[in-house]
């Protein structure tokens, strides 16, 4: 039996608990360059999509030779926008979950919206 679907819509539903999105999610955070050691789980609010974006709830991210550079802080082209500390706090730009918007966020009425998507996110 394959258990990765399984297990896959169970963090999706992790992520319908009202009570976790009130709350915020969970994210893994670096607030300066280092090694791993500098990684730590935080909560942190639920992201606001703007203009042409779209929220969607993260069942699967990967993390690759451009994020280890940026935590890293090394070679010197991974500390643009950041020369100090890191520009951005999160790693992962390579995306697998749901697209997820409420019927307001739509202008319609009904029910939520859920399709799974992939996605690369900009920095």
């Amino acid at each position: 039996m394959d258990h990765s679907a399984e297990r896959s819509s169970a963090l999706l539903r992790c992520r319908d608990d009202e009570v976790c999105w009130e709350a915020g999610v969970k994210a893994v955070v670096y607030d300066r360059y280092g090694s791993p050691d500098v990684m730590r789980v935080e909560d942190v609010p639920v992201p606001v999509p703007g203009d042409s974006q779209v929220r969607v709830k993260v069942a699967a991210v990967s993390v690759n030779l451009s994020d280890w550079e940026c935590l890293r802080g090394s070679p010197s082209y991974a500390r643009i926008g950041g020369l100090r500390s890191p520009a951005r706090r999160t790693l992962g730009s390579d995306i697998a979950g749901v697209e997820w918007s409420t019927p307001s966020e739509q202008g319609l009425p009904g029910s939520s919206r859920e399709t799974r998507c992939t996605a690369t996110t900009s920095r």
